[in-house]
């Protein structure tokens, strides 16, 4: 397999993943929700709550999972403001 292949494969593996982790955490979060409220007579309280909840949590994994997809240092970032600083001090020179 080439590697343009490899890394679509992947990129698409990782938007799945990310996709089910997102609808599984607020189906259960509907689930336990939708089970509470059977159980104790409320209508729609606690499916509500638990549907934010779950909203909650699988933004939350989409969140981590981007901070750990980043790039530890981006190297156009810091070779731009290391230009900029040799700017800074030959123009005080």
């Amino acid at each position: 397999m080439a590697r343009g292949s490899q890394r679509s494969a992947s990129a698409l593996g990782a938007a799945l993943e990310l996709g089910l982790q997102l609808g599984g955490s607020v189906v259960v979060g509907v689930g336990l929700g939708y089970y509470l409220d059977r159980w104790l007579g409320t209508s729609p309280v606690f499916l509500l709550v638990f549907l934010l909840f779950g909203f909650a949590a699988g933004i939350r994994t989409v969140v981590r999972f981007a901070a750990q997809a980043e790039p530890p240092g981006d190297s156009s970032a810091e070779s731009s403001s290391e230009g900029d600083a040799r700017k800074s001090r030959e123009f005080e020179d």
